[in-house]
């Protein structure tokens, strides 16, 4: 209904009380909006990892079930809250024990279609009895980059100090 102050007293009880509905209605509108806030923010957080998967997927060539097997066991991590993936950090959330056992040998054997693990570099270590950590050839494959030359064009003249690693996709290389 309609009230009116008359009194000095009923004048300060009103606006008293406008100044505490006005306080606690930002209070309660400030956490709804810092609670969509951050559901938004974990929810871009997700999307860049689900890139960032996509993205080294592609790079390095892992099959559908693997790359879904991955996205899964990212998304499990990140429920958790054990995971923080950054673009620039790959190499560092292969370092880590985030992903399951199965899924990073599983990672470890299709990079590349599997040809990561059977260039001769690697090949040379284990058939020495050098144990090959799970992890190496993830990081690898995380800091390789695609490279393509022409026929007969040459990579490394006699004496040259090699300054990169080549994996062999399609082709031979001769020397």
């Amino acid at each position: 209904g309609d009230m009116s102050a008359y009194t000095t007293g009923e004048t300060l009880y009103a606006d008293w009380t406008m100044i505490v509905g006005t306080v606690v209605n930002s209070i309660i509108m400030s956490e709804v909006i810092t609670t969509l806030t951050g559901v938004d923010r974990a929810q871009a957080e997700l999307n860049k990892r689900y890139g960032l998967i996509k993205e080294f997927a592609d790079h390095a060539r892992l099959s559908v079930k693997t790359t879904t097997a991955f996205e899964k066991a990212v998304q499990r991590a990140s429920h958790a809250g054990e995971v923080r993936v950054d673009a620039s950090q790959l190499k560092s959330f292969f370092a880590t024990d985030t992903l399951p056992r199965e899924l990073m040998l599983e990672l470890t054997k299709d990079v590349f279609q599997g040809k990561l693990l059977r260039n001769e570099m690697l090949v040379w270590v284990e058939r020495h009895g050098i144990p090959l950590p799970a992890r190496l050839p993830l990081m690898l494959a995380a800091v390789m980059h695609p490279k393509t030359f022409q026929f007969q064009e040459v990579v490394y003249q006699n004496a040259d100090q090699p300054v990169h690693i080549y994996l062999v996709m399609r082709g031979t290389l001769a020397f």
